[in-house]
């Protein structure tokens, strides 16, 4: 296994390839975004609980409020179309890497000895 070792380590240097080792933690786990879009055109109107309200342009009684999000895209008496990014959340989700183990480790928990 020493052997093994030393003549992948000896190997790496003769390839002069740099790890980018900063990059792996991402394929394990990582911070997902969750994006509220807008589902018409309006306005934004902020109230006093720090709540956004999109408020349709053509019915005033279609609104859509935004609340409890950890980062804000627009703000008050912005003019709103559809599709555009109202808020974002994030949250922590597993990466490929983690869920490629959760796949090959899984079947031992779930297959009956008989």
């Amino acid at each position: 296994m020493l052997l093994l070792g030393l003549g992948i380590y000896k190997s790496s240097q003769a390839i002069d390839y740099i790890w980018r080792w900063d990059r792996v933690p991402q394929y394990i786990v990582y911070q997902a975004r969750d994006e509220l879009r807008a589902e018409f055109d309006g306005t934004i109107e902020s109230n006093e609980t720090g709540e956004l309200i999109l408020i349709n342009d053509v019915d005033d009684s279609e609104r859509m409020t935004v609340v409890g999000y950890q980062e804000m895209a627009v703000s008050d008496g912005d003019l709103i179309f559809a599709g555009d990014l109202l808020a974002v959340n994030y949250h922590w989700q597993p990466g490929p890497m983690a869920n490629g183990l959760w796949m090959t480790i899984k079947p031992t928990f779930t297959t009956k000895i008989t």
